[in-house]
């Protein structure tokens, strides 16, 4: 779309769906599709197609139609209104003024990231729509709304020259962790084959102060990377220092994307699994070793370990499920699981021990007097 004479604007249509990082979000900012209604994107899309398939769809009256929703007092028929007119109507007049308005003066945040999201898509040559994402880059309140900022900027202007280094910028100053998280990923996403992008993501991995970045830089890094030798050593060091659990735990998902033949990689996973402080990341790294190296010789003898020694009962109830799954014709293996249905201090585990049995061996546990799930 160009900027038209006396300063209007048209609304260019999208080459095709579109929609923020693929990679998990912080707190506060939903995936992908979530981007554009969350929990209620199946409502939405549901109101905006009867917003444009009722009689004259797409003509005035449905035009109409989608204005007046904007006005609505449900939330989610506004953020329904807010597409069908990008959708339907991104040649009308009053389409830009109205996506100004929502995603400035909105009080529902996925209504502003919708006409943000909107404007990112349908308005990818107005330097008035770019300026005004950049203002709503700093100027709203919410983080969710502030990173849909970010998403749709660089979606809409990866080529101008400002947009990179803004983005960049927000990388490394921003204050709000959720918005540096998604313009962590969007810069990984738009511009990975930059040598600096790599650089960048690895660097917020380790040094970022806030954990939830440094855990979706840590997915960045698999997602983007996959295999690449020199990240190994990173994703293996932050598995196994970082003082975040969920990071350490994001570490030890991503390494196993696409590092698996690394001689190092099962050594720090089979650490992890019985050393870790916290047994979220032992139950990772123990789920971690069973899909990968399955066949290993030491890895029944590590899970059946885990099954009785670990500290945490959801460990324990984790590695009698693997045993019950993935070696249910080993002849110890019903013995094991009828000695923790009654000789595991905690019910979490006895439980689980008695539905592997239910499951794996329908009748025995029943037949032998022992507790039922």
């Amino acid at each position: 779309m160009r900027d038209g004479p006396g300063g209007g604007h048209q609304v260019r249509p999208p080459a095709g769906p579109r929609g923020p990082g693929e990679e998990r979000p912080g707190p506060g900012l939903p995936t992908a599709d979530g981007l554009r209604g969350g929990r209620r994107e199946p409502h939405v899309r549901r109101t905006s197609r009867g917003l444009l398939a009722r009689p004259g769809g797409r003509d005035g009256r449905a035009a109409r139609r989608a204005r007046s929703a904007v006005q609505d007092e449900d939330d989610s028929v506004r953020q329904a209104a807010v597409r069908a007119l990008a959708e339907g109507f991104p040649d009308h007049p009053d389409t830009l003024p109205l996506l100004y308005e929502r995603a400035t003066e909105d009080s529902d945040t996925y209504v502003r990231g919708g006409a943000l999201h909107a404007l990112g898509t349908y308005t990818r040559d107005s330097h008035r729509a770019r300026a005004f994402l950049l203002g709503r880059l700093g100027a709203d309140p919410d983080g969710f709304v502030r990173g849909m900022a970010v998403w749709a900027v660089a979606s809409g202007w990866p080529d101008h020259p400002d947009t990179r280094p803004c983005l960049v910028t927000l990388v490394r100053e921003e204050a709000v962790p959720v918005v540096r998280s998604e313009a962590v990923k969007t810069v990984a996403r738009v511009w990975k084959d930059d040598p600096a992008t790599l650089s960048l993501v690895r660097d917020r991995a380790v040094h970022d102060d806030d954990p939830v970045v440094r855990a979706d830089s840590l997915k960045v890094l698999a997602a983007r990377w996959p295999g690449v030798p020199d990240l190994a050593p990173l994703l293996l060091d932050r598995a196994a220092r970082d003082e975040a659990v969920d990071v350490r735990e994001a570490a030890i998902r991503a390494v196993t994307v696409g590092w698996y033949d690394d001689p190092a990689t099962l050594a720090v996973l089979c650490d992890r699994a019985v050393r870790d402080p916290h047994w979220q990341v032992r139950r990772t790294a123990l789920e971690a070793i069973v899909t990968g190296w399955l066949d290993d010789a030491g890895t029944l003898g590590l899970v059946r370990d885990r099954a009785t020694r670990d500290d945490g009962p959801e460990v324990r109830a984790r590695a009698l499920q693997a045993i019950a799954a993935d070696w249910h014709d080993h002849p110890e293996t019903p013995p094991l699981l009828r000695d923790r249905a009654t000789g595991d201090p905690d019910r979490l585990v006895r439980t689980a021990a008695a539905e592997a049995i239910e499951a794996g061996w329908p009748g025995e546990g029943e037949a032998r007097g022992l507790p039922q799930p």
